[in-house]
């Protein structure tokens, strides 16, 4: 705290002596700005200056007199605020139009099999698999945001129990395995033996697993394999999910688990979704006391993993805890 601080103790003489004479121009008024200043370490840091000049009843100046104050956490703050807002502008925008998508494919092709225009029996089933496929879409976007409201509000609920992970990953699994199989791509289970348990929320879990395993096929070329593997390494347990697809540039890797953000690119933009689902995943395996991250380079595929800690019995909260994250 800057406060009630001489000013030759925190800033050169010369920063000083030049409000001063600005005081003395401006007649005394108090001059208030924000402005940046050299420390005594010369390090520069924001600050908040309010000067002003003493006169005598003769008019002449006789002192001046000022207060500073550190603003460094404070310009922080607001330049956070300021790019959170920006982010949700473009997110509005974004969900706005692949909302907008699916709806109007589905009320287009909807009409015309309406109209009976469509006699056709194979051209029919067509149409109806496009409509089921773009209603999963319009879903998987509308659970995000109703997840990313629950979390908001401090109403997602994590419900704990004891469990062998290995089959829940691979119930995640086989749920989307047919999706992939569509697409003409393979994902191999890799699942060490004898794992030990961990206390998490199985439909949470399996949750993580759709949308990494999700997202790994949104970016994979046919031909193309997905992993997804499980091991125990000290205490935790690690579930990754590779894939071979286009990678992700590095600058984006430590953006990729927060809120609203997604990779800029015409990959990202020609595949859609939310942007939501990642930070989802980051706070749901935040609430289980692990920990996620990603590794990936261009062209040559990613991985995304995360941590559970193993079950110790007696060190745990109840199992059936019902945890708000």
């Amino acid at each position: 705290d800057l406060c009630m601080q001489p000013i030759s103790v925190l800033y050169p003489k010369e920063e000083w002596q030049m409000l001063r004479e600005q005081g003395i121009r401006d007649k005394g008024i108090q001059h208030n700005i924000e402005t940046k200043m050299l420390n005594k370490d010369q390090q520069l840091i924001d600050v908040s200056l309010s000067v002003s000049v003493l006169r005598g009843v003769d008019g002449q100046v006789t002192g001046s007199i000022g207060m500073v104050s550190d603003i460094t956490e404070r310009k922080k703050a607001e330049a956070a605020a300021e790019e959170l807002n920006r982010l949700k502008a473009e997110f509005v925008a974004n969900v706005s139009h692949e909302l907008r998508t699916p709806m109007q494919s589905i009320q287009g092709f909807t009409k015309l099999l309406l109209g009976d225009k469509v006699p056709d029996p194979d051209t029919q089933k067509e149409f109806l698999t496009i409509i089921d496929q773009q209603t999963g879409r319009l879903t998987e976007m509308i659970n995000d945001l109703l997840d990313v409201s629950r979390l908001e509000s401090g109403q997602f609920n994590i419900k704990k129990e004891v469990l062998s992970i290995d089959g829940v990953i691979h119930d995640a699994v086989q749920g989307i395995r047919g999706i992939a199989d569509g697409k003409g791509i393979l994902i191999r289970e890799e699942i060490k033996e004898n794992l030990p348990e961990v206390e998490a929320d199985p439909q949470r879990i399996k949750q993580v697993i759709t949308n990494l395993v999700g997202n790994a096929m949104k970016f994979s070329e046919t031909g193309t394999e997905i992993t997804v593997s499980i091991r125990s390494v000290d205490q935790e347990i690690y579930v990754s999910v590779s894939d071979q697809g286009v990678g992700i540039p590095e600058e984006a890797i430590s953006k990729l688990f927060q809120r609203f953000y997604q990779v800029d690119g015409s990959a990202t933009r020609e595949v859609g979704g939310s942007g939501l689902g990642l930070f989802i995943c980051g706070q749901i395996i935040e609430g289980h006391n692990g920990r996620i991250w990603a590794e990936s380079k261009l062209g040559e595929g990613s991985t995304f993993t995360f941590t559970i800690p193993v079950y110790i019995e007696g060190t745990s909260n109840t199992a059936s805890d019902n945890e708000k994250v």
